[in-house]
């Protein structure tokens, strides 16, 4: 058995044979004390101010068993969107600890799932030599926990580069670009040795499109790269207010079921005025680490 010392979050499907209401949920656990024995106590990970939510559990690997709740008014918390963030962001931290090496340049991407990340990363700063970040704001908030950024074009590789995803097909072909930094995380995903997406359950598709598409867009071409997306069948939208960190600015396409990922992020980017798309099929993710009512999911491409 791992060792689990103060501090350490362990997120894991429990089953409480004294209340069958909460049997196979997903929660989280901090635990109390370097306990290296199977029986560990725990609280529940959100009721820090409630100390009487103390439960024993008793631990086989990496599944959790409710044993016993040793106050009356003890009560589980079922995960919400954002600690299932924070559990695949945790996980995404476990997958690529292992492998850090000296050397290590590792790529940031950008928006709230990335943010997490980059705070579990903070845990481990001594050991991170290099970072290229995705966005201005991702670089910002690594400086601020004390962890080098360098510009892309300082470094001869990146070897891992982990961000989150707006829509991910079973192919591992995602939606990227809510956060608007599309460019730049196309960019480093092509460079990248391998891409570690990070996601909640809600983001797994079937079919890619029910995420409003994101295209950036050089500003005096918007209306005419507008209308060549209607003949695509979408209906875009400009962003308003939202510039890039390239300058430019975003139509966000909806109603616009994508069934071919491949021919049509080659198809859009061959629109004269057009950046990018946030489309990431050409180079989709190697992995998808998966927060799920049942624990995290590591899902390779089908």
């Amino acid at each position: 058995m791992n060792e689990r010392f103060t501090g350490d979050i362990v997120y894991a499907s429990v089953e409480n044979p004294f209340n069958s209401g909460l049997r196979h949920k997903n929660f989280a656990f901090e635990v109390s004390g370097s306990l290296p024995i199977l029986e560990e106590r725990a609280l529940y990970y959100g009721s820090y101010n409630d100390c009487d939510d103390w439960f024993s559990v008793i631990s086989f690997g990496v599944c959790l068993i409710l044993l016993a709740g040793s106050h009356p008014n003890a009560r589980g918390h079922i995960m919400t969107q954002d600690e299932l963030k924070r559990a695949v962001a945790d996980a995404a931290l476990a997958y690529i600890k292992s492998k850090l090496e000296n050397d290590t340049v590792l790529g940031i991407g950008t928006g709230s799932t990335a943010n997490l990340f980059i705070d579990a990363l903070a845990k481990i700063k001594g050991q991170i030599s290099a970072t290229v970040a995705s966005s201005e704001a991702s670089a910002q908030r690594l400086k601020s926990h004390g962890i080098p950024v360098y510009e892309l074009n300082t470094v001869d590789r990146v070897d891992f580069y982990v961000d989150g995803a707006d829509e991910s097909n079973h192919s591992l072909q995602l939606i990227k670009g809510g956060g608007a930094a599309l460019t730049r995380e196309k960019i480093i995903t092509a460079v990248a040795q391998e891409f570690i997406c990070i996601a909640d359950e809600s983001k797994l598709v079937q079919t890619l499109g029910q995420f409003p598409l994101p295209v950036e867009v050089i500003p005096m071409a918007r209306s005419y790269v507008a209308r060549e997306l209607v003949k695509l069948g979408g209906d875009p939208i400009y962003r308003e207010g939202v510039v890039t960190d390239n300058g430019n600015v975003i139509l966000d396409v909806f109603n616009f079921s994508i069934e071919q990922p491949l021919a049509m992020e080659e198809m859009i980017n061959n629109i004269t005025g057009v950046v990018t798309n946030g489309l990431f099929a050409l180079r989709p993710a190697d992995v998808l680490l998966l927060g799920t009512a049942e624990g995290i999911k590591t899902l390779f491409a089908e």
